[in-house]
């Protein structure tokens, strides 16, 4: 499977590239939240 031209018009995101926008998210407000938790517990 080649990769795709990042200057193709009208280009839409694959899933795969959706579920690791998703992943990401989820990472980014797990570690946000431990974050959180470590600061204010001290």
């Amino acid at each position: 499977m080649s990769g795709r031209d990042p200057g193709e018009p009208h280009r839409t995101a694959t899933s795969l590239e959706l579920l690791f926008d998703l992943c990401v998210v989820i990472a980014v407000a797990q570690a946000s939240a431990s974050l959180s938790t470590a600061v204010i517990d001290g």
